[in-house]
C-alpha cells in the first residue's frame, strides 16, 4: 500500500489549517452523517468535535468519555453526537476519519477507540501504514479495502463537507464540546464536563 494514499486530499489537508475565517454560530443539532451513541429521546445533547491524531481527544476518549458513556449515555439522560475534525498530521488524520467510517456504524465507535488507544504507534509513530494496517484487519478490513475506504473521492468530499460544517459552527481545534449547544470553555476533565450536563439536566424537562 503506496504511502501516498495517507494524503487522500489536498482539499481536506487544507480544511484542517489553521487560519481560515471563521462565522461563528452554534452548532445544528443533528445532520443526517452524524455518528451518534445514546437514545434519540435523552433530554440532553452532547456535542463533541474531535479528531483521530488530536492528543487531547484521545485522552478525553480514555480518560473521561467511558465514565460520561457509563453515567449518562447509557442510562438514557445524554445523547452523544460526535463530529470528525483534521487535524495536524492531518493527512493521517483524514485516513483515520476514513477508516472509522469504512467499518460501518455498527462499528465505527469501535474503530475510533481503537485509533484513540493507538494513537502513539499509528499516528505519532514511524510506521503508521503497518500500524494502521493492523488496526484494519482487527475489523475485518483488508489492505484493499482500506486502500479503497481512503482513496475513494465521495467518501473524501462527505469528510470535506463536514470539516466546513464544524469551521462554520465556530470549531477550530479539538476537541471542542456544545452540552445543549453551549460550549465549553472549561478544561475537558470529568468534573468539568459532568457539571455542565447535570446543569442541563437540572434546566430539561425529564420524563
Amino acid at each position: 500500500m503506496p504511502h501516498d494514499l495517507f494524503t487522500p486530499s489536498r482539499r481536506v489537508l487544507m480544511a484542517g489549517g489553521v487560519g481560515a475565517l471563521i462565522t461563528a454560530c452554534a452548532p445544528r443539532a443533528a445532520e443526517a452523517d452524524d455518528m451518534v451513541l445514546g437514545q434519540a429521546d435523552a433530554p440532553v445533547t452532547l456535542i463533541e468535535y474531535a479528531s483521530t491524531t488530536c492528543g487531547p481527544c484521545a485522552r478525553f476518549a480514555i480518560e473521561v468519555l467511558p465514565e460520561l458513556r457509563r453515567r449518562y449515555i447509557d442510562a438514557g439522560r445524554v445523547r452523544l453526537i460526535y463530529r470528525e475534525f483534521i487535524t495536524g498530521p492531518a493527512n493521517l488524520s483524514a485516513a483515520g476519519v476514513l477508516l472509522a467510517r469504512c467499518a460501518g456504524e455498527d462499528r465505527y465507535f469501535e474503530v475510533i477507540d481503537a485509533l484513540m488507544h493507538g494513537q502513539s504507534e499509528w499516528a505519532n509513530g514511524g510506521g503508521p501504514r503497518d500500524a494502521l494496517l493492523r488496526i484494519a484487519a482487527r475489523f475485518g478490513i483488508s489492505e484493499a479495502r482500506l486502500q479503497s475506504c481512503i482513496t475513494d473521492p465521495e467518501a473524501i468530499a462527505a469528510l470535506e463537507r463536514r470539516v466546513a460544517r464544524a469551521r462554520d459552527a465556530g470549531v477550530n481545534g479539538t476537541p471542542t464540546l456544545f452540552v445543549q449547544h453551549r460550549r465549553l470553555d472549561t478544561a475537558l476533565t470529568l468534573e468539568a464536563v459532568s457539571a455542565s450536563i447535570d446543569q442541563a439536566l437540572s434546566q430539561t424537562p425529564q420524563s
